[in-house]
């Protein structure tokens, strides 16, 4: 009986395994250039110059951080707002994007631009002014070499000389932006968390993968018997 059941717990390990192969790397969450539009991939500005385009541009930062204090990131569209913040709660492990819009210096006046973009995880931070970036870039953009807050980068709310940087979101993980600028660098930091099957979720799946081979072949030496 022993030597009958061990092939079927075998199937069972091979289908865990083989859905283990299939889970996104335990996936570091990331832009998906393929399924975003309206934004160019850019060198990580933290360690070289900014890249300026007619376009949103975009990188990852630093993936699989552990956080190891409250980080604050801010209500939807209330970029002037560095009081009523929200917080992740230490411990989370979270991967870090950056969004931003910086025009050419050879185009004057202001500029608009948009762009949707898709990440490989859930969306659970927005932080767009650059005095909430540079106390937590140890995390984020570590041993970077723009280490002062002397640049003053935030997105814009609405006011009688300017427009709203609009983000919105089009799902857990997609972003629809909507910004001008007129010389200063709009910039977004995206916090996403990996969404990935729970261990016995894999291992369920696992078993009903064994248990339809075990199955198929049950029906095939029956048929085979028959003839």
């Amino acid at each position: 009986m022993l030597k009958q059941s061990l092939p079927f717990f075998l199937k069972i390990a091979t289908g865990t395994v083989l859905l283990l192969t299939l889970v996104p790397s335990s996936a570091k969450a990331a832009i998906v250039w393929s399924e975003s539009s309206g934004i160019l991939e850019a060198n990580n500005f933290w360690y070289n110059p900014v890249e300026r385009s007619t376009s949103i541009m975009g990188f990852n930062e630093e993936q699989q951080v552990t956080l190891d204090q409250e980080i604050p990131h801010q209500i939807l569209n209330e970029w002037d707002d560095l009081t009523n913040l929200l917080y992740l709660d230490p411990g989370l492990v979270v991967d870090s994007h950056m969004l931003y819009f910086a025009k050419p210096t050879s185009i004057s006046g202001r500029m608009t631009a948009e762009a949707t973009v898709k990440f490989s995880g859930k969306i659970i931070g927005l932080i767009g002014d650059s005095s909430l970036f540079y106390p937590y870039n140890d995390l984020f953009a570590p041993n970077a070499t723009k280490k002062t807050s002397r640049f003053s980068w935030t997105l814009e709310e609405e006011a009688s000389w300017t427009p709203l940087d609009e983000v919105q979101f089009v799902s857990e993980d997609t972003l629809q932006l909507n910004w001008t600028t007129h010389s200063a660098i709009d910039p977004l930091r995206v916090l996403t968390i990996r969404t990935v099957p729970e261990p016995l979720t894999i291992l369920g799946a696992g078993t009903a993968i064994a248990m339809g081979g075990f199955f198929k072949s049950k029906v095939k030496l029956k048929r085979e018997q028959g003839k």
